[in-house]
């Protein structure tokens, strides 16, 4: 008797609760038409005008959709939530059927007038029929999702290793009091290495410009390197290291020039398909740029050296040869007395070296043509070297993100 007594205690009580807290069409419209009537989306809802709205805001980053660095531009999905304490929106639960929070529509209410600062088309950041969720305290909470073409200035110095920062900002264009506060770090969600970078971390910071409040949200993206050491730089150091071996083919094969140039002419193909991936530029000047430059003015001077010194191996005998060009064939001299001649006479055991002087032996232009390969040869190649290592270890080595203030 006591337990059916209780149960039906607990039925009424349910009954009761039901009939007070049901959210019916009417409640819900009654409600919505209390708060809108004599609101003015263009005041601050704010009793005391004196005293700025707060805004709490944050972004979360997606992923990273394209690209453009010599447009200088970067397109990325993300989400902007705002949120703030709407004075005038706020109403007793019980009074409508315990409604706790409501939808309505963006062009109804008033909303922060913020803008996308580093556009590079005109964007709209509110659209009027975008829902916004309205807690029964005043709390409104505001989300903008969608993909952004944001302004990005790139520093190529260090392409491909090189660090990028880019800024999506978003400006306050009113001269109302509203100041803004971050609710929560920016995050990057989902994964954070999109085809060519790597976006490593996100960072926000607060700007004010000519009085006017700047939300900035700054990305750190590292570009993926692999890609262009594989197809640019090993074959671009490899050309720079071929076209010293020139001096190796012998004279009379009458190949020296056409090999020369071609190794001229493909290292003159690099810097044209470099100049598709950078910014045209000079502040800062790739030093990928300046690599060719200089490997092609070493393939220059490697052709001019050629056909000079073919010259040289086919002048005539009679022409007198100086003392640097009589210097230069000490080279070949040492290269040749090193190799003894065998004498028959012994069985051929015996090594014969000429004992006549170098000074004393007449010197010809073939002579002159062989040491001048070997010098250019043994320059050639620690030129190469030189400034192929110090490529590598610079752009490698020094490659840092470049955090010097930036304005939207």
């Amino acid at each position: 008797m006591v337990t059916e007594t209780k149960t039906l205690v607990l039925l009424l009580l349910l009954c009761v609760l039901t009939s007070v807290f049901s959210q019916t069409y009417d409640n819900v419209t009654a409600l919505k038409r209390a708060l809108l009537i004599n609101y003015d989306r263009a005041v601050v809802p704010l009793k005391n005008q004196s005293k700025g709205m707060i805004v709490n805001t944050s972004f979360r980053f997606y992923r990273l959709i394209t690209t453009d660095a010599v447009a200088g531009t970067v397109t990325l999905s993300g989400s902007l939530l705002n949120m703030w304490v709407d004075e005038r929106l706020t109403w007793t639960p019980e009074d409508y059927g315990g409604i706790r929070s409501v939808e309505l529509y963006t062009g109804e209410l008033w909303k922060p007038p913020l803008i996308l600062a580093t556009l590079v088309e005109a964007t709209r950041i509110w659209d009027d029929d975008r829902l916004l969720r309205v807690r029964w305290d005043g709390t409104v909470l505001m989300k903008y999702g969608t993909a952004i073409t944001s302004d990005c200035s790139f520093n190529t110095r260090y392409w491909p290793f090189d660090k990028q920062v880019c800024d999506v900002g978003f400006a306050d264009t009113s001269s109302t009091n509203v100041k803004y506060k971050f609710a929560e770090p920016a995050t990057v969600l989902l994964k954070q290495t999109f085809s060519q970078w790597e976006v490593e971390k996100m960072d926000n910071y607060i700007d004010t410009l000519l009085g006017f409040s700047f939300v900035v949200f700054r990305l750190y993206m590292k570009r993926q390197s692999g890609f262009y050491v594989m197809s640019v730089i090993l074959p671009l150091a490899g050309l720079t290291f071929v076209g010293s071996l020139v001096f190796l083919l012998p004279v009379e094969s009458g190949e020296r020039v056409g090999f020369s140039v071609s190794v001229m002419l493909s290292l003159t193909v690099f810097l044209t398909l470099i100049t598709d991936d950078v910014p045209k530029t000079s502040d800062p000047m790739s030093l990928l740029g300046i690599y060719i430059a200089v490997s092609l003015f070493i393939s220059f001077l490697t052709t001019s050296v050629v056909i000079f010194n073919i010259h040289l191996h086919y002048r005539e005998q009679n022409v007198r040869i100086g003392k640097i060009y009589r210097a230069i064939a000490k080279v070949s001299f040492r290269e040749k007395n090193g190799i003894g001649d065998y004498d028959d006479a012994n069985g051929g055991n015996d090594c014969v070296q000429d004992q006549k002087s170098t000074e004393d032996r007449p010197i010809r232009w073939q002579e002159v043509s062989r040491g001048v390969d070997r010098v250019a040869y043994i320059v050639s190649i620690v030129c190469s070297l030189t400034v192929s290592t110090a490529f590598l270890v610079t752009v490698y080595a020094t490659s840092s993100y470049d955090e010097k203030p930036q304005r939207v």
